[in-house]
């Protein structure tokens, strides 16, 4: 065996902790994965996780509080809506709306700002000032405005707020002055 090899052992010895996991570093960054890990999987396995169904309704159990507060049931830990909807159910299954619509709306800006940087930057000129007025443009109307009034003259459907979303958030990823 010839002396340039070096055993593993000795490789992760002469690193520190820092350097194998450089994305860990700091507790925020670590408590943020946590958090968007959770949530990934309470979304992924939502159906095994309820403890009850979240769209049945109960008149009977309706109102019931929270478990830390007086009159409050084990069995609907968050307690129950004024239809008598168990609130840890329909909290555990709009985690996967939230998360649906989170990664499309971030998905379909991204698209649109990434070609509109990509025309603006090169073909220069006009081309770069029309593309920076429509994001001044866009920057200049309040976001939740528009978006209250497509939904109230579209509907309310969830394609319709993923495409309101990420045609109003684009200007976040769009080229930008290059300082």
């Amino acid at each position: 065996m010839s002396d340039s090899v070096i055993a593993p052992e000795v490789i992760k010895q002469q690193l520190p902790a820092r350097r194998r996991l450089p994305a860990f570093r700091h507790l925020a960054t670590l408590l943020g994965a946590v958090i968007i890990g959770t949530a990934v999987l309470v979304a992924i396995f939502a159906p095994y996780l309820v403890p009850h169904d979240p769209f049945a309704q109960d008149l009977n159990q309706r109102l019931i509080p929270p478990v830390w507060m007086e009159g409050s049931q084990p069995a609907h830990l968050l307690g129950t809506d004024q239809i008598g909807r168990d609130y840890l159910s329909r909290l555990i299954y709009g985690t996967r709306i939230s998360m649906l619509i989170g990664v499309l709306t971030v998905i379909t800006s991204g698209l649109i700002g990434i070609t509109l940087g990509i025309i603006g930057g090169f073909y220069g000129g006009r081309t770069d000032d029309v593309v920076m007025f429509l994001i001044t443009c866009r920057l200049s109307i309040p976001l939740i405005l528009v978006a209250l009034t497509v939904v109230a003259l579209v509907g309310s459907s969830l394609s319709v707020v993923i495409l309101t979303l990420g045609l109003l958030l684009y200007a976040r990823i769009s080229r930008g002055p290059l300082e």
